[in-house]
């Protein structure tokens, strides 16, 4: 049997979570998350601040930092989704889709 490694594991359930629309900002996300390395790595939100699966490295890729830095966003991707990025490249989520419990 083959056993996956940590990062193999955290994209694993990020896909996970992705499927069970699980915000970035959920708690149940939070405690998840903690249990692996996020070293240069990022989980990716959608229009809604939902998982969208991916993981990534910011650094090779053009995303938008999450104002509260849980997450990235596609900038294209959050301006279609009403997110403002500011000057610094930080993605505001309209208060619309903020987590709600």
């Amino acid at each position: 049997m083959n056993v996956p490694d940590l990062l193999e594991l955290r994209d694993a359930v990020t896909r996970v979570c992705a499927d069970h629309n699980l915000h970035f900002q959920d708690p149940a996300w939070a405690m998840i998350s903690e249990a692996f390395d996020w070293n240069d790595a990022w989980p990716v939100a959608d229009r809604y601040g939902n998982l969208d699966g991916a993981v990534v490295n910011p650094a090779n890729e053009n995303y938008a930092t999450t104002s509260c830095n849980l997450a990235v966003i596609d900038p294209h991707v959050a301006r279609s989704g009403g997110w403002t990025i500011d000057d610094e490249g930080f993605a505001h989520m309209p208060v619309k889709y903020n987590y709600r419990r």
